[in-house]
């Protein structure tokens, strides 16, 4: 009889395992087929410093960065979003791991005895109580590995903002040096504008050109002295943007160099696979992809039974705490299979 009752037993099981979701397999039109080689033949694997913009040499452009990964609020809140995940991880992988609490019962009653008389009783009770849900079918670890993935794509998230601002204040003090060499030019062809003016006004006065080289000569002369009041409100402008990127109020920007002695770095030789491989973004949006294929998968596994084990030692004082006590346990098991469950 005992037989029968377990065949029945796997066969329920085996009814209910049967309601789970199939695994459905990725389409054939979903694999990649890595070339042979490249067209332009490139090769190399080069690595890529971090801190990428100290190969510019230029400490005022490192101090600007620093400042403005150390206070930019999308990086920070990138940063505590990692923190999260972590948190999140630890959450999981608690939920595989047995649990320990400690309780404690007392209670104190009065009754009618069988005489008529009242009678007085305390009990208290203190147990120890251990609980342990069996990953049997994986849905737990699942869900252990989707949080790290997701962990990890926080990290790639937090890169991605930090590299968008680095770069962005990189462009923007680049963009300063730019202006200053331009006024540089400006007030230097200004400079030369004067003269040739000068010297158009002398020739004009003893009839050596005519009036049209003289108005041209005043002409090209007044077009550059214009654009020296713009490009110096271009320069201030650019010197705001920069100091809000930064984090700082609205001032000047001392410069480390100038463009014209700014050294460029050496562009690393690397294939086009692994410059993808390095974007932050692409990274992220792949982990996020892999957490989702494993929140699935321990969503596949809800639907087959879940195993508990508890456990409780204790021990029962009646009366008096001097009296002595008897000892309690208990121990058992359950199985919680899913059979119907409404979606909306």
């Amino acid at each position: 009889m005992s037989g029968a009752r377990q065949t029945a037993a796997a066969l329920v099981v085996l009814t209910l395992a049967g309601c789970m979701p199939a695994d459905v397999p990725p389409p054939a039109s979903a694999a990649i087929t890595a070339p042979v080689a490249w067209r332009d033949g490139a090769t190399g694997s080069a690595t890529i410093d971090p801190h990428w913009w100290d190969a510019f040499n230029d400490p005022k452009l490192t101090g600007l960065i620093e400042r403005a990964l150390a206070r930019n609020t999308d990086v920070l809140s990138a940063a505590a979003r990692v923190q999260e995940a972590q948190a999140t991880i630890r959450l999981a992988r608690s939920a595989a791991l047995p649990t320990l609490d400690a309780v404690g019962g007392g209670q104190r009653q009065r009754t009618l005895g069988g005489t008529g008389a009242a009678a007085a009783s305390t009990a208290l009770q203190p147990e120890v109580q251990l609980n342990w849900q069996v990953d049997l079918f994986g849905r737990l670890s699942r869900l252990t590995d989707a949080a790290r993935l997701r962990y990890v794509a926080s990290q790639a998230d937090r890169d991605a903002a930090a590299l968008a601002v680095s770069a962005e204040v990189a462009q923007a003090y680049i963009g300063l040096l730019a202006l200053d060499a331009q006024l540089l030019v400006s007030e230097q062809t200004v400079t030369s504008r004067a003269e040739a003016l000068r010297l158009a006004a002398d020739q004009a006065r003893v009839g050596y050109t005519s009036q049209f080289e003289l108005t041209q000569a005043e002409s090209e002369y007044e077009a550059v002295q214009q654009s020296i009041p713009q490009l110096r409100f271009a320069i201030q402008a650019q010197e705001n943007a920069l100091s809000r990127l930064t984090g700082d109020l609205p001032g000047a920007i001392v410069r480390g160099r100038n463009l014209r002695d700014f050294s460029l770095p050496a562009v690393p030789v690397t294939l086009p696979s692994d410059l993808l491989r390095r974007r932050p973004d692409i990274a992220s949006a792949e982990l996020a992809v892999a957490a989702g294929d494993a929140t699935l998968a321990s969503d596949r596994a809800a639907f087959l039974p879940q195993v508990a084990i508890s456990a409780a030692l204790g021990q029962l004082f009646v009366n008096a705490l001097d009296y002595d006590p008897v000892t309690v346990w208990s121990l058992g098991g359950s199985v919680l299979a899913p059979i119907f469950a409404a979606a909306g």
